[in-house]
């Protein structure tokens, strides 16, 4: 697959910037997050240590959704769905032209082939399904990878960036709008 350049705009003001703008539309507005990868291919793993990591930050909130989607995000788009979010915040494995653990803001008509692609169905379509389905904000957090290796762990430094982006999503989503 081709590496892919991504804006290099800062993921932590973007993410802040979105949560604004939904919470100003609807002070009641709800997320569904999505950690997407297969914990079997090293740092394809990403996706999955962060929405791990979330649940341990999150308090029970009627307003968030966390769902750890695997190799196969698709399998979810009835509970997104049912979940009826304003904005649906795909996290996963990058492949970004940029050093292991760089973390970028994907917005859905960047997404292509910037993240792996060992699930069945690309981002870009669960995408643009889920908007045409609930009407929601689509964005992705992509994870650059440094080794995707069948049976091994994630590499240290994507490991740091993950438990950084799930300490940065906790912190964000209490901010606005508490209790979250």
């Amino acid at each position: 697959m081709e590496e892919k350049k991504i804006s290099r705009r800062s993921w932590r003001v973007l993410l802040n910037r979105q949560k604004r703008i939904i919470n100003r539309e609807n002070p009641n507005f709800r997320i569904a997050v999505l950690g997407v990868g297969n914990g079997l291919n090293g740092d394809d793993a990403a996706g999955l240590v962060v929405v791990r990591e979330l649940k341990k930050y999150l308090l029970e909130d009627t307003r968030v959704l966390v769902l750890e989607a695997g190799p196969a995000p698709e399998n979810f788009t009835s509970s997104v769905s049912r979940f009826h979010p304003d904005w649906v915040l795909v996290v996963d494995a990058a492949r970004l032209g940029d050093s292991p653990g760089r973390v970028a803001w994907i917005e859905l008509g960047e997404v292509g082939d910037a993240c792996a692609a060992t699930h069945g169905l690309p981002l870009s379509m669960l995408g643009r399904y889920l908007v045409a389905e609930t009407g929601c904000q689509f964005s992705v957090l992509g994870i650059q990878v440094a080794q995707t290796g069948f049976d091994q762990p994630v590499s240290p430094t994507v490991q740091r960036a993950a438990l950084r982006v799930a300490r940065a999503l906790s912190h964000i989503l209490r901010r606005y709008n508490h209790p979250l």
